[in-house]
């Protein structure tokens, strides 16, 4: 399977047709995660996942993570998808069958997530597949970073520990960072599932 440093990850299409052929539910976040083992995932540290009280399925460490420990690493066109346009979006809708289509919209709209790149002011806009899993807290304890190639090119991003974080302790994320939501997202929102929140600062009722 490789280690750590080098994860083991089918190409993405591979991935979304297996999800399609099995008919997996995605608001069924947990046995999503299941399908793949977390090295697989791009994992580096132990984790779990669980439901919380107040916030739907959480993400805990299973053991001592030092700051700037980089917790996964997501990779284009393994378990990253970028979108550009609400085309990409219909694309990705139209990898599964027309009866999950609600499921995958309320998947895109959860785990859709924005990432300043450069000094111009450029955004990347993404989706991991399946989902990262920490949960908004304005002190968050993780964050996103891009990973580069030696040439310079985004190839993935980091989620990294932003400090110490115990064993058994709840990995957060700050949402606040995301910026706002790009007009093409927020058009695809209002045509496709305009009832749902999506991550976005203003978008919803637990990021300001």
């Amino acid at each position: 399977m490789g280690d750590s440093s080098q994860p083991v990850w089918p190409e993405l299409a591979a991935v979304l047709d297996d999800i399609a052929s099995l008919k997996l539910n995605l608001d069924d976040r947990l046995s999503l995660q299941t399908c793949w083992t977390d090295l697989e995932k791009g994992w580096r540290v132990s984790v779990e996942r669980r439901h919380t009280h107040n916030a739907g399925l959480g993400l805990f460490a299973q053991e001592k993570l030092v700051k700037a420990q980089i917790l996964r690493r997501h990779m284009l066109g393994k378990d990253l998808v970028q979108f550009q346009s609400k085309e990409d979006r219909c694309t990705f809708m139209n990898r599964f069958p027309s009866d999950s289509q609600e499921s995958v919209c309320t998947y895109i709209a959860d785990y859709t997530f924005g990432l300043k790149c450069g000094e111009e002011g450029d955004v990347f806009y993404g989706l991991f597949f399946p989902g990262c899993g920490p949960n908004h807290f304005p002190q968050g304890n993780s964050c996103l970073q891009f990973h580069y190639s030696s040439d310079g090119q985004i190839v993935g991003i980091d989620h990294v520990a932003l400090n110490e974080i115990g064993s058994g302790e709840e990995i957060t994320g700050d949402y606040r960072p995301l910026g706002e939501a790009p007009t093409w997202l927020v058009n695809w929102h209002g045509e496709y599932c305009p009832k749902l929140e999506l991550t976005f600062p203003g978008t919803n009722h637990y990021v300001s």
